[in-house]
């Protein structure tokens, strides 16, 4: 994950650079990187940091630009996606208590991107801006949406056996079961800007812009020679050592680790 998300990112960015390859440099983000609480939000938010080419020992030629959205609805990897692929298993849905997302389709997330990428530069953020018509929604709402779409009758459930009765009935009725949101990572609230981000004037309507800086350059090197070393087999780091490194430099990292995760959900 860091290696894609920082190595490899870096590497590319400074080779299409150092070979005048493009003058656009365009990376998608995630809302997880605003007061991340995973790794991979992060992760993410180190790659934002690395956009504005401040860590290479020359400046860079290139408008670089990302953003953030909300969740792509039916996205591969999804917890969404899971609901398709677990109900042409015949198995249960699954999905956590009292979460709230936005969500955004396919061509509004394309759109989104194809926006930031055309009109920003120096590694600003592309962020919804969220209006009154900004709608957010229960994943057990949707949950029930797309059983009821199947043409079945949705039965809320508090655990996989219970669940397994019902499809073993075979009538009109589909179980969704319920879990507590305790998966490592896991917000109860999804939000765009990090504290103590900074918004820059911008003409959009429905977007705001959000001005990345970087104060801690030579940390961010550091990390990235540390991270090389370790990928190299040179370094030994251990998950520990490594969440420390990443709080020393990402701001307002508070890493939850509850010992379970999404996949296992799904």
């Amino acid at each position: 994950m860091f290696d894609t998300n920082v190595i490899k990112h870096s590497n590319l960015l400074n080779f299409l650079d150092s070979n005048q390859l493009t003058k656009n440099y365009f990376s998608v983000s995630t809302d997880k990187a605003a007061n991340p609480v995973s790794l991979m939000g992060a992760s993410k938010k180190i790659m934002e940091l690395i956009l504005n080419g401040e860590h290479y020992d020359s400046k860079i030629n290139i408008n670089t630009s990302t953003t953030r959205f909300a969740n792509v609805a039916f996205s591969n990897g999804s917890l969404l996606q899971s609901f398709t692929t677990r109900f042409l298993k015949k198995e249960p849905l699954v999905s956590p208590k009292n979460i709230k997302r936005y969500f955004v389709s396919h061509k509004e997330a394309a759109q989104i991107c194809i926006l930031s990428g055309a009109l920003l530069s120096n590694g600003q953020i592309l962020i919804p801006k969220i209006l009154n018509s900004f709608k957010i929604y229960p994943i057990e709402d949707v949950a029930t949406n797309f059983v009821l779409n199947k043409g079945f009758t949705p039965i809320k459930l508090k655990n996989k056996n219970e669940a397994y009765k019902v499809l073993n009935k075979n009538n009109n009725e589909y179980p969704i079961v319920i879990t507590e949101p305790d998966t490592s990572g896991e917000k109860d609230y999804e939000e765009f800007i990090g504290k103590n981000e900074k918004l820059i004037s911008s003409n959009f309507k429905n977007f705001d812009v959000v001005n990345n800086e970087i104060s801690k350059i030579n940390e961010l090197k550091n990390f990235i020679n540390d991270l090389n070393s370790t990928l190299n087999g040179d370094l030994e780091v251990s998950k520990a050592d490594l969440i420390e490194k990443v709080k020393n430099l990402v701001n307002n990292f508070n890493h939850i680790d509850t010992g379970k995760n999404l996949d296992n959900r799904m």
